[in-house]
């Protein structure tokens, strides 16, 4: 009996396997949000802070994450025995060779640093932005890189006119109109 429903499982887990595997064509990627991150360099390794202590303003960094829906879609249609239905097939696993397409991209990023010691002033900061790693602006990094661009490291390429204490927030808007906003707590600075 055990040998049975062993058998039958790993029949079971086969069919499964053979018809969720590489079935699929398109893998559809819709960016939903904008999340960040006060980052500090310490040791050469990029961490959180204490909110509480102030941090010295050459450490400071934002991580800038683009938030996506993934979907896999298959271009095959099926059609359901003793039914007029067709049924679009998913895929449980995505194949080596699949196309992927990118149903909206991020058009523009925005960063504003908040005075919050005077009237919480804002100041628009994208120009002083540079993408760590590469020394591009935040814009020119968006648009060389529009599609995918998932996450990355800026800092401030002038640090002596920021505010001892500041907030910031990040606004992005997508090609096909969507626009999404995050915004920090409270930063200290020495």
């Amino acid at each position: 009996m055990k040998r049975k429903m062993k058998s039958a499982s790993l029949f079971i887990l086969g069919m499964l396997i053979m018809t969720g595997c590489c079935s699929t064509d398109t893998y559809e990627i819709t960016i939903t949000g904008v999340e960040s991150r006060a980052l500090i360099l310490q040791d050469n390794n990029f961490v959180e802070f204490d909110e509480q202590n102030p941090i010295e303003r050459e450490d400071f960094f934002i991580e800038i994450q683009i938030t996506e829906m993934e979907t896999i879609a298959s271009n095959t249609l099926s059609k359901q025995s003793d039914s007029d239905i067709t049924v679009l097939e998913g895929a449980v696993v995505p194949c080596e060779d699949q196309f992927v397409e990118f149903i909206n991209q991020v058009e523009s990023i925005r960063v504003d640093l908040i005075d919050v010691d005077n009237g919480n002033l804002s100041t628009d900061i994208t120009d002083q932005l540079l993408v760590q790693g590469t020394q591009q602006s935040v814009v020119d990094y968006v648009s060389e890189y529009g599609p995918g661009i998932g996450g990355f490291l800026v800092d401030l390429s002038q640090v002596t006119s920021i505010p001892d204490r500041i907030s910031y927030s990040i606004e992005g808007t997508t090609d096909d109109g969507l626009v999404f906003t995050t915004t920090s707590g409270i930063i200290q600075f020495n």
